[in-house]
């Protein structure tokens, strides 16, 4: 295995210019294409060398915004059937945050949880709402975690948790999808018994208890999830420190993304993989780990 990371680093320190098209790295892994070279060998620069990374394998904060946003807003006319029941609790999802099954329960909480979860996946979404590793099916303790984390605000951004005070206390809860002047507009579950869109002016709505902003570092701008985000100095090391990468990439799991996961797909390829770099740690990505772990590669 050394002498394969020795064969690697030789390669990447005789490449020179990001993208160079043939280099020693042929020899590491025969079946590359010099495309498919080229790429992995930009990728893990531009990320070791903390370039810019195409926007096709990053997200900004906007861009995952809009894709939650857009998520929530397409769920706008579901009505619950039977009466006192709900889709969102399908599948373990809420038995493993909450657990209990909210099929059947009050769901407007669950609702506002499983935008993120439909979105990003259970663990980035538990992180960015700070419900990992517990999660709180009540309104007035999910506010709190936010709260806790300093993520509990006065005003209002697109796509925070709204929370609203009823019967003397938080017991109901939404996202916010727009905001024009002090009018914002909210995609509310367990509304009338359904998913409706509200307005509220934010100046005299003193059902308003506060917004809670998820930590959307965890999706964007090359963040990670998971136990990924100790892997977050990849933007720091040298290419001779591709050895001390490869010691912590047993800590990328399912679901990890960001310049984390786009650098150990560029390296796994490197060694022989065949994986799309796409910062996304899927299925490939894992066994390929596995793989590389079993002095496969």
């Amino acid at each position: 295995m050394l002498m394969i990371f020795s064969k690697l680093l030789a390669a990447l320190s005789a490449s020179g210019q990001t993208g160079t098209a043939k280099s020693e790295s042929v020899s590491v892994a025969e079946e590359s294409t010099e495309a498919k070279e080229k790429m992995t060998l930009e990728y893990a620069q531009n990320v070791l060398q903390k370039q810019p990374i195409s926007e096709a394998h990053s997200m900004t904060t906007s861009e995952a915004k809009q894709k939650h946003r857009e998520w929530c807003l397409s769920q706008v006319g579901y009505h619950e059937n039977p009466d006192g029941s709900n889709k969102y609790g399908e599948g373990d999802w809420d038995e493993k945050l909450y657990g209990f099954d909210i099929k059947n329960a009050p769901w407007c909480d669950g609702f506002a949880d499983y935008s993120y979860i439909a979105v990003f996946g259970y663990d980035a979404a538990t992180r960015m709402t700070y419900q990992s590793p517990t999660g709180y099916a009540a309104c007035k303790l999910s506010a709190e975690a936010y709260k806790k984390n300093g993520a509990f605000f006065s005003t209002p951004e697109l796509d925070d948790q709204i929370f609203f005070y009823s019967g003397g206390d938080i017991n109901h809860t939404g996202i916010v999808v727009d905001i024009v002047g002090d009018t914002i507009t909210c995609v509310e579950g367990n509304y009338s018994n359904g998913v409706y869109l509200t307005k509220y002016n934010t100046r005299n709505q003193w059902i308003i208890a506060g917004y809670g902003r998820p930590n959307w570092d965890v999706v964007s701008d090359g963040g990670c999830s998971g136990d990924a985000c100790d892997l977050d100095i990849f933007p720091k090391f040298k290419v001779e420190d591709w050895g001390e990468i490869a010691k912590r990439m047993p800590k990328i799991e399912d679901g990890s993304i960001g310049n984390a996961v786009i650098a150990l797909q560029a390296m796994l390829n490197f060694l022989g993989a065949d994986l799309e770099v796409d910062g996304e740690c899927g299925p490939l990505t894992l066994k390929e780990i596995r793989e590389f772990k079993e002095g496969k590669l």
